[in-house]
């Protein structure tokens, strides 16, 4: 169920970025690229100031987290912030950039690579929504509730944007998971 809605959000993702031609697809991703970049300046200070107005779930002796340790469940909280931070901070970044994109629409009809702009601008906002996906898949991972532990678990779709997204499973396990918790 969960690997079908992914898959109806990746093909509306696609039609979107077909949609906006590859220039006006271009400032979207010029855009969520800073957004990345004003979270990661930012995260830590905003994720130690929201432990006291979100919640996390304390970790038991017998919850069993997939992706972590025993040793490293009991840290996650402090995880769990600075990634849910990161990813309100790229979110908010991010409306502001699709407000100021309303400015540059005409690009819609700029084609900079001919007949295949569609399918570039198409793959380009698949990018950044598997990006986004893969932002939501970590921070669920992270939460100890067998429900959810169970949603990125072995054989499923979480599972696999967890452990095999081509740099961002690396990069972002070792900003928020080995940088945070050692």
């Amino acid at each position: 169920m969960i690997g079908i809605l992914l898959l109806v959000v990746v093909v509306l993702a696609f039609y979107n970025g077909a949609r906006r031609g590859t220039a006006l697809q271009g400032i979207h991703l010029i855009g969520f690229i800073m957004s990345l970049f004003i979270a990661k300046n930012m995260y830590e200070a905003i994720g130690k100031k929201i432990e006291l107005y979100v919640p996390y779930m304390s970790v038991t002796e017998d919850m069993k987290m997939v992706f972590f340790t025993q040793q490293q469940s009991f840290d996650l909280d402090h995880s769990f912030y600075a990634a849910f931070a990161y990813i309100c901070l790229v979110i908010l970044a991010w409306f502001v950039v699709k407000f100021l994109a309303v400015f540059f629409l005409g690009l819609r009809y700029t084609k900079l690579f001919g007949k295949i702009d569609w399918i570039i601008s198409g793959l380009v906002n698949v990018g950044m929504v598997y990006a986004l996906l893969f932002f939501i898949v970590f921070l669920l991972a992270l939460i100890p509730i067998d429900f959810l532990q169970n949603l990125v678990d072995k054989g499923t779709i979480g599972h696999f944007i967890f452990k095999n997204t081509p740099v961002l499973s690396d990069y972002y396990y070792q900003m928020w998971i080995t940088d945070i918790i050692g």
